[in-house]
């Protein structure tokens, strides 16, 4: 069985000559493999929207974004637990993190845009918190959990008092206030829950989202809010440090009409590829200013001709599962990568075998969203 097994992945793997691609070839055949998976899944487990009115393109956005923080950590799977693999070649090697960060840059351009009609009525309901509290908590607890347990089960022996096991639970369910990763002692484990450290940049925008409504409701400190977006802006530039400064973009991409002449739309649609692949290979750090310039265009463009093939059924869905998608995706790396490397020897695997073997990993993390949005997620929305 093993040796039919064997003999088959060589065969498919023929179908792939290259053994150094670029990553953007990489990336398509990732995101096309992961829209294929989510068709085939739509068909067992239902992937409604949560909300009935929805915007399938802002979903189908959500999606594509949830997709290229998947590629840059499954390009990083092998060191994240712990090995090397030299035969491995897909350049330039550096873009993936940049296509992690324009992810999550949009992601957070799409909650200033979602939540800017709350700022702008200047009234503040407090149901606001108890909607974030019972979309985001529970599936973090499921997802967390299993995180706790499969790290004491791969670092059995390692965490060996209660201080250390307090740490863990720390690192586990904090949602991310304490850094992305499990941090104990000497082991920093990034190969399980890195992503959470985005978390809690979201969880300060809610907290914020109140006082800016108040502000927005009195005429001169609306005004204050100007300087106030200004100095956001300077200091992210200053520091390279422009989080921040993607929530303020949505809201200022909230105030744009879509346009309904063709040949502006035709000339956006042009412009937002070219702007990715300038976010993605331009020569400046991650997150430096001419990232947050680059995103931002991108994302206003966006907002302003809004491309039907962002509401294909397949990427919206993929939006739609994205949070669950965004927690489990790397629990699904270890897990397949790990189980592989009890019968591989993953240091010795080339880029072609790579790939292949990135599909167990996408169809485990795919499946595994679905269910837990239809059996979390849902279950726990309040109308």
């Amino acid at each position: 069985m093993l040796f039919a097994g064997r003999v088959l992945m060589e065969n498919v793997a023929s179908l792939l000559p290259y053994l150094s691609i670029h990553n953007v070839t990489y990336a398509s055949l990732f995101i096309l493999f992961s829209l294929f998976v989510c068709f085939l899944i739509n068909k067992i487990v239902d992937i409604s929207p949560i909300g009935s009115h929805n915007d399938l393109s802002l979903e189908g956005l959500r999606g594509i974004a949830c997709l290229l923080v998947f590629v840059n950590h499954s390009y990083t799977v092998i060191a994240a637990i712990g090995l090397k693999s030299p035969y491995m070649n897909i350049q330039p090697a550096y873009a993936f993190e940049k296509m992690g960060a324009f992810g999550v840059s949009i992601f957070f351009c799409l909650t200033g845009f979602l939540f800017s009609s709350a700022i702008k009525k200047g009234i503040f309901d407090i149901t606001f918190f108890q909607k974030r509290i019972y979309r985001l908590l529970p599936a973090y607890l499921v997802v967390s959990t299993i995180v706790f347990a499969i790290f004491m089960f791969q670092r059995y022996g390692q965490i060996k008092t209660i201080d250390e096991v307090m740490t863990v639970i720390r690192s586990v369910y904090g949602f991310g206030f304490w850094g992305g990763g499990i941090r104990v002692g000497s082991i920093w484990d990034w190969s399980l829950n890195v992503v959470t450290w985005t978390l809690p940049y979201e969880w300060k925008y809610y907290a914020a989202v109140p006082f800016l409504a108040c502000a927005f409701a009195i005429k001169p400190l609306r005004i204050s809010l100007i300087p106030l977006s200004l100095i956001i802006i300077y200091l992210g530039y200053q520091s390279e440090q422009i989080m921040w400064t993607y929530f303020l973009t949505g809201f200022i991409a909230s105030y744009i009409k879509q346009s309904f002449t063709n040949y502006l739309k035709y000339a956006l649609w042009i412009s937002m590829p070219l702007l990715f692949l300038y976010a993605i290979f331009g020569d400046f750090k991650v997150y430096a200013f001419e990232m947050f310039c680059a995103t931002s265009i991108f994302f206003m463009a966006f907002i302003a001709s809004r491309p039907s093939i962002f509401s294909n059924k397949s990427i919206a869905n993929i939006g739609i599962i994205s949070y669950s998608l965004y927690l489990v995706h790397q629990l699904s790396l270890n897990i397949t990568f790990n189980s592989y490397s009890k019968f591989i020897n993953l240091e010795q695997t080339s880029t072609r075998y790579f790939i292949l073997m990135q599909f167990g990993a996408i169809s485990i993390a795919i499946i595994f969203s679905a269910i837990l949005y239809n059996k979390v997620e849902k279950r726990f929305k309040v109308k």
